[in-house]
């Protein structure tokens, strides 16, 4: 690959990891006005209808029967599922448990992308892979005490876990075949119909909730950045980045959404900087920065 081509790729993962990022931030405004599941509605079937009108302006065509049409399945299947798992894992856990069972991704995508796809990172990879997951623990540690964790909850973050990591692999299989675009449409698709559909059941189809909750322009204005920036940006540009590295790799550079989460809610809700953070972002960045190094 020619280092101008690589750079792209890895500016355009970690950009799109930014984005993914501050959603955090993003997510905590909305949810102050409206149950998640109303949002999730929104944001979703904002972005898909601004990505399906961008492609009719511009003619594109999707053409969904190409060779690994199982890995494209699987992935736009894992992604809205992963969603549902952690949201309600964490109605039976907390915050720091559901960090570090999430940081546990790289190491199940790893191990399901040499089964499946037959990639094989060398062992200082993975060792030095460890570092932004120890990162992440400590974080989430400082932030809450692990606390009463419900066995529901443990097994629902688990699988939300393992659904990421399936998500990612499934992405990389897809990516073989499929356009960034083909698959960010598709999977935007399964997420509106199944967090619809999730919304109508949990609030007994009352359509008010959204009318109440699109009162308020903060709300607005949360699932509308989501959508463009969380959702359409980030997708597409990490998406274009699956074809070009490993699952290793892209799991690697997702623990920067942790780095940026953190530092948006400090900069912009005021939330605190501890000494933990400035260890466990250290050893983030580095554990990305050594990995993408090492041969």
């Amino acid at each position: 690959m020619k280092e101008t081509n690589k750079f792209k790729f890895y500016a355009a993962v970690i950009l799109g990891n930014v984005f993914w990022g501050i959603s955090n931030m993003l997510t905590k405004i909305g949810i102050s006005y409206a149950d998640p599941e109303v949002l999730l509605t929104c944001r979703f079937l904002t972005a898909f209808i601004i990505l399906t009108v961008m492609m009719i302006v511009q003619k594109v065509r999707i053409d969904l029967r190409k060779k690994s049409f199982r890995s494209f399945l699987t992935m736009i299947t894992a992604e809205p599922l992963q969603y549902l798992s952690e949201s309600y894992g964490l109605a039976f856990s907390n915050a720091a448990f559901s960090g570090v069972v999430a940081s546990l991704s790289p190491i199940a995508g790893t191990g399901l992308a040499a089964i499946f796809l037959k990639e094989f990172p060398s062992r200082r990879k993975v060792l030095f892979s460890l570092l932004p997951i120890l990162g992440v623990i400590i974080i989430t540690l400082d932030g809450n005490r692990i606390g009463y964790v419900q066995p529901l909850g443990v097994v629902l973050l688990f699988l939300a876990m393992l659904l990421s990591a399936v998500y990612r692999t499934a992405n990389r299989g897809a990516s073989q075949d499929y356009t960034p675009l083909e698959r960010t449409w598709s999977v935007f698709l399964t997420c509106t119909t199944t967090f619809i559909v999730v919304a109508l059941v949990r609030n007994h189809g009352d359509l008010s909730v959204y009318a109440e909750a699109c009162r308020h322009p903060e709300f607005v204005a949360s699932f509308v950045s989501l959508a463009l920036l969380s959702s359409v940006a980030a997708h597409m540009l990490v998406n274009y980045g699956y074809a070009y590295m490993s699952v290793l790799t892209i799991s690697t550079f997702a623990m920067l959404q942790n780095v940026i989460a953190i530092f948006s809610g400090i900069v912009f809700l005021h939330e605190p900087l501890t000494g933990a953070i400035v260890i466990g972002t250290i050893l983030i960045l580095s554990g990305i920065f050594i990995v993408n190094r090492t041969a």
